[in-house]
């Protein structure tokens, strides 16, 4: 298997991926706002005519900017989700086998369907990582908002749009287990943290959207 130069992550990287990855579901134990109460229904003889309040209204097309940053959203929540799936199963894309370099090949394609550029890099490096010392994610990190800071929009040179944007990650039982299930990091207290992402078109050879092509952790700024 053939990493790519330059993507050598330190082990602090490796954990702060981890803690970075995810988007988890709604809590099972939530069982959300409760239903009011069906209200009696009324009949009458006479023909109903629909009230204002009924009346279908077409709600205002989004700006291409707004629209945008929707997607760019989207986009973003895929690729934590994807960081999340793959680090709880780390794929065995380390070793110079042919059972390797097919894994590094599918799990390529499976990344850039998501992200590209540094971020690519890192995660591949991350899992190399994580397959070298038998590592596996529990736990997920939930999104708790994001904020679209920046649109770029540039229909005549889409290689050059970008969206900016900043999240609140925040880890639901986040650790990082050995192949004997201890913690790899007992003394780590995960906490919630802000992350900002540029997220870009597609390089080349992809379905239209937006991928993640680079994230850092905005240390000044807390959730």
């Amino acid at each position: 298997m053939h990493l790519r130069q330059g993507w050598a992550a330190p082990t602090g990287l490796v954990l702060t991926a981890a803690l970075l990855a995810g988007c988890t579901d709604a809590d099972p134990d939530d069982d959300g706002p409760t239903a009011a109460a069906p209200q009696p229904s009324v009949t009458s003889d006479a023909p109903s005519e629909p009230s204002p309040s009924e009346a279908v209204s077409e709600e205002p097309s989004l700006s291409p900017a707004d629209q945008a940053a929707a997607e760019a959203e989207a986009a973003y929540a895929r690729w934590i989700a994807f960081q999340n799936d793959t680090l709880q199963a780390p794929p065995p894309i380390s070793g110079d086998g042919e059972a390797s370099e097919q894994a590094f090949s599918t799990f390529e394609t499976s990344i850039r369907e998501v992200g590209q550029g540094e971020a690519e890099g890192i995660l591949i490096s991350t899992v190399d990582q994580y397959n070298q010392g038998g590592w596996r994610q529990v736990g997920r990190t939930e999104v708790t908002w994001t904020d679209v800071r920046e649109v770029l929009l540039d229909p005549e040179s889409p290689s050059d749009e970008s969206i900016t944007l900043r999240a609140c990650l925040t880890p639901v039982d986040v650790r990082v287990l050995n192949a004997d299930g201890a913690d790899v990091f007992p003394e780590l207290e995960a906490t919630p943290l802000v992350s900002e992402a540029v997220l870009e078109r597609p390089i080349s050879g992809q379905a239209d959207g937006w991928r993640v092509a680079t994230t850092r952790v905005v240390e000044e700024e807390e959730c």
